[in-house]
């Protein structure tokens, strides 16, 4: 890591970090291993006060600035996508004045970069304070292409980006230190000439007590074949791709169940391809999502991009193989033909085969799904992610001397 703050460092044993997430909820799974490890000195999040979600006895301090949480999820059931451009904007504005004044010095400050923390960070920055930005998604200037790539060639309205772009990078030009979840990311931040000496690649972890196996009857063909996708059904998560490469197989007793919320967009594209088979249940709670995993015999993700997605992680503990995306960070976790496969992004056809190799193979897909919850057992397990976490902050507070 880079120390651009040599002359102006936090107190001599404070070792505290500052935690910032405006969206990704999965650090609610890490912030008590945070606070043991002696880490942790404040939380600062955004979620529904009648969440059922809690740090727990940590002693840290904690924000839940639950007012932008509120006005977004308002907007949408009001209002829908429409006005949510500028809207939104505003809506994140109102989080990032109240971060500016509810957030303490610290020795670290660990922050999601989404363009949403500008006025705190420059404040944290002028204190000598160093910036861990959390690159849950590739390089800005690829985010947007890929996602606007997807908009226009389905006839959708083009994202308007340069302000949230604009932002993003000045978070990134604040920070030293830049966290990637996933090669692809990390690549795509070198590509754009970020120093690889400033990037630390940290996978996910997952909670391996909830996402667990279930026995499953052994293979028939009176058995309906199970195809599970969990995401949020929008241009980039790329359900387009998938639902065409499902169409085009037309497996007979086979299903294809998608769940997550469903954009109003897309969904007049997806009713025009006409796959057969399909149903999407919509966003549901975490039980309902174990209970369809554990039911499942196949993960497909088809996203055009990704960081790393907690829903394939998820998948592999429950015991399913996985066929995911170069552009969704799974080169990290699948080995092609041992726990899943990797495919091309906007391949219907690539997919396809895949689908079907599994669908005609399935005491073999037992056996992936075996090797993928084995995977994931030895190498992302959350409590192993909080601990390479915390060797990351102890690296970037040596980096200043």
């Amino acid at each position: 890591m880079i120390d651009r703050h040599k002359d102006n460092l936090a107190p001599a044993g404070s070792r505290k970090v500052t935690l910032v997430v405006c969206g990704k909820f999965h650090y609610f799974n890490f912030v008590k291993h945070l606070y043991e490890g002696g880490w942790l000195g404040q939380f600062v999040y955004s979620h529904k006060l009648s969440s059922k979600r809690t740090l727990g006895p940590t002693g840290a301090v904690s924000n839940n600035l639950w007012l932008k949480e509120y006005l977004y999820q308002g907007h949408l059931r009001l209002l829908g996508q429409r006005g949510l451009g500028w809207a939104g904007n505003l809506y994140h504005e109102i989080w990032g004045w109240q971060l500016e004044h509810v957030m303490r010095p610290a020795s670290l400050v660990h922050f999601l970069l989404h363009g949403h923390c500008l006025r705190a960070l420059r404040k944290a920055s002028q204190r000598g304070e160093f910036l861990l930005a959390d690159a849950v998604n590739s390089h800005p200037h690829d985010y947007f292409a890929l996602i606007n790539h997807e908009h226009e060639s389905l006839g959708l309205p083009r994202l308007k980006s340069e302000r949230a772009c604009g932002q993003m990078l000045e978070e990134l030009s604040l920070s030293d230190g830049v966290l990637a979840p996933s090669k692809f990311v990390r690549d795509s931040y070198i590509r754009h000439g970020i120093d690889p000496a400033r990037i630390a690649c940290i996978p996910f972890g997952v909670n391996l007590s909830v996402f667990v196996p279930a026995l499953k009857p052994p293979p028939s063909p009176s058995r309906p074949f199970r195809v599970v996708c969990v995401a949020q059904v929008s241009p980039r998560k790329g359900h387009q791709y998938l639902l065409q490469a499902w169409k085009q197989l037309a497996l007979p007793q086979a299903e294809l169940h998608c769940y997550g919320i469903v954009d109003h967009l897309l969904l007049p594209v997806l009713q025009r391809i006409g796959a057969a088979n399909v149903t999407f249940h919509g966003p549901v709670d975490r039980a309902t999502i174990v209970a369809a995993l554990q039911g499942s015999d196949v993960f497909v993700l088809p996203s055009v991009e990704e960081g790393m997605p907690y829903s394939i992680l998820e998948a592999m503990a429950c015991g399913l193989p996985v066929i995911a995306t170069v552009n969704s960070g799974a080169e990290d976790l699948i080995v092609p033909g041992e726990n899943g496969f990797i495919v091309p992004i906007r391949s219907p056809q690539a997919m396809a085969e895949k689908i079907e190799w599994c669908y005609r193979h399935r005491d073999a897909v037992l056996a992936m799904g075996a090797a993928a919850r084995q995977r994931v057992e030895l190498r992302y397990n959350r409590a192993d992610f909080a601990r390479n976490l915390m060797a990351l902050y102890d690296q970037c507070l040596a980096s200043r001397g």
